[in-house]
């Protein structure tokens, strides 16, 4: 006699096939039956890529806000994030930013979605712009980015860091395993005597820039 599987894990076996479908299969799949539409279309809005200002392939506004629960990795490639309902957006895990055409606003912009009181389950970021990035603009994405509880890995690029804002980035590499910053400027103290350096958790830390970095200084931190 053949074994059947058991009807309450069919839900399961459902949510596994559709990690290793793609947008065109999921949506086709969700039109099948009320069922399979509240797995299916789930997962085809687990993931949301946006695409910049007027693309067609960006997902309407009213879609991303009635499946926001749903989306919980964020990939940008876009030049701006003015008209993208950001706000909605509260579950996710991960922001992928890829920005072709620098836009000062974008930073702005991605600054609204970090915190604990916006998307305090966010574990990864990435940032990868095409030109460099002012001070405060960098300083505040540094400090939107320690707000985050569960955040685990931060790659940024091509953002400028003032000395006041050293202790933010040492606040925010004390509770990630893994830290990049590359084509950046951030000049570090003498010392560290005022901060208190301790990784317990980093596991990578590559910095590729411009660093104004003192011998004394990388002792005390590799030390």
């Amino acid at each position: 006699m053949t074994e059947q599987t058991p009807l309450k894990d069919i839900p399961e076996i459902m949510r596994y096939v559709a990690q290793f479908s793609d947008k065109a299969q999921l949506a086709s799949a969700a039109l099948v039956s009320k069922s399979w539409n509240s797995i299916f279309d789930r997962e085809l809005y687990s993931s949301l890529e946006w695409y910049g200002v007027g693309s067609l392939r960006n997902p309407t506004n009213e879609a991303i806000q009635a499946h926001a629960a749903n989306i919980h990795s964020l990939i940008f490639r876009g030049s701006t994030l003015m008209d993208f309902p950001g706000r909605a957006l509260t579950h996710l895990k991960s922001i992928q930013v890829s920005a072709p055409v620098w836009c000062p606003s974008t930073l702005n912009h991605l600054t609204t979605l970090l915190g604990p009181n916006q998307n305090s389950n966010l574990q990864s970021f990435s940032l990868n712009l095409s030109g460099l990035a002012d001070y405060e603009r960098s300083g505040a994405l540094l400090s939107g980015l320690r707000s985050c509880p569960a955040l685990k890995s931060v790659q940024l690029s091509r953002l400028k860091f003032r000395l006041q804002d050293t202790d933010s980035f040492f606040n925010l590499c004390a509770k990630l395993y893994n830290v990049s910053v590359v084509d950046s400027q951030m000049v570090f103290p003498a010392t560290t005597a005022q901060w208190p350096v301790n990784f317990p958790f980093l596991q990578t830390l590559h910095l590729d820039g411009s660093f104004r970095v003192t011998t004394p200084f990388m002792v005390e931190i590799l030390g």
